[in-house]
């Protein structure tokens, strides 16, 4: 499935920074690396999974001012399409 609506808690801010943190040191290729997995496994109902995409997009759009996952109304998180590493 690559859509999970997400109802945000007053922890989750926490919890995606820490992540955001984390990912904001990977390498470019490793972070592409890390959502195309997150492709194609897609969201199986967890929501630690909505957590890290929240924070995949956030790093995304800090190194490319884009990213492929999409929120709409601040809780459907919808992943796009897997991506080309070059």
């Amino acid at each position: 499935m690559n859509m999970y609506l997400f109802l945000q808690q007053p922890e989750d801010l926490e919890i995606v920074k820490t992540y955001f943190a984390e990912y904001s040191m990977m390498s470019k290729e490793d972070l592409i690396n890390k959502y195309n997995r997150l492709v194609e496994i897609g969201f199986v109902g967890s929501k630690e999974q909505a957590r890290q995409a929240i924070a995949i997009r956030l790093s995304f759009k800090k190194n490319w001012g884009f990213s492929p996952i999409t929120i709409e109304n601040n809780s459907l998180i919808t992943l796009g399409d897997r991506l080309e590493n070059k």
